[in-house]
């Protein structure tokens, strides 16, 4: 049944996401390289006469060839660590059109779709806040996919004026500062916005997801959520720790 439930999954993922693969031709007494833009973390064939191998030196290339040349035509699924799912017809042909496939990544696709459903989940956590001037920020939920994770901030102006944002920033820092040396930081770049984050209107609340590569706290130092006001004084902080990042809830693969 394993065969067919991939499949299944397969059809239904490119069906949403419209997204199209060339078919693959294998040779039997040569080899066809496929190259993904992710590590590869499942492979599942439609039929033993197609050969694969994983390279171990680089986990985004398969290699794969014809057992024989009685291989009928069939296909092929790659699962890799984006969390994005690639499907592909095989067949057989003595001299293939190409030796090399460079898969394009489905990735951004993906990540549009997760922080977007996100938008309106449910909050999970409820201690992770800042505070400033009548301006609340709190992260209401981790989630964890692949090796992304996914931030749900949501955003509360009990003031009449109107919070114009500066900079939003994230960051992993030295919890303190030693005497006469700097404090270490490591800046991180989102990856996907599902709403900008501009302005919060007076008496309005905001809420936004954001992607970030999946990470965790190292000792004596934290994870900061800052959000700076454009002109004002207004500035908040949200220092999320490792206990906070491994309760991060599982979201299943994307179908």
């Amino acid at each position: 049944m394993k065969p067919i439930y991939c499949n299944l999954v397969a059809f239904l993922f490119f069906a949403s996401a419209g997204a199209q693969h060339p078919a693959i031709q294998l040779a039997a007494d040569k080899t066809t390289s496929l190259v993904f833009p992710s590590p590869i973390v499942h492979v599942d064939r439609g039929s033993k006469e197609v050969l694969v191998l994983r390279v171990k030196e680089a986990s985004h290339i398969l290699l794969a060839k014809a057992a024989s040349s009685a291989l009928a035509k069939t296909n092929l699924s790659v699962i890799t660590a984006d969390g994005s799912l690639y499907s592909f017809s095989v067949s057989y042909d003595t001299l293939p059109r190409e030796w090399v496939y460079t898969i394009p990544a489905l990735r951004e696709e993906s990540l549009d779709r997760t922080v977007k459903s996100l938008l309106n989940a449910p909050p999970l956590l409820h201690s992770l806040k800042g505070k400033s001037g009548g301006i609340r920020l709190q992260v209401q939920g981790i989630y964890v996919r692949g090796n992304t994770l996914f931030y749900q901030l949501h955003f509360k102006n009990s003031t009449s004026i109107d919070y114009e944002v500066d900079a939003l920033r994230f960051y992993i820092r030295d919890q303190k500062k030693a005497k006469r040396t700097a404090r270490q930081e490591r800046v991180l770049t989102p990856l996907r916005w599902a709403l900008p984050v501009q302005t919060v209107r007076g008496h309005s609340e905001l809420t936004t997801v954001v992607a970030l590569e999946k990470f965790t706290v190292p000792d004596a130092k934290y994870f900061g959520i800052e959000v700076l006001e454009k002109s004002g004084g207004r500035h908040l902080l949200v220092r999320v720790a490792n206990r906070h990042l491994f309760k991060a809830k599982l979201l299943a693969e994307q179908q």
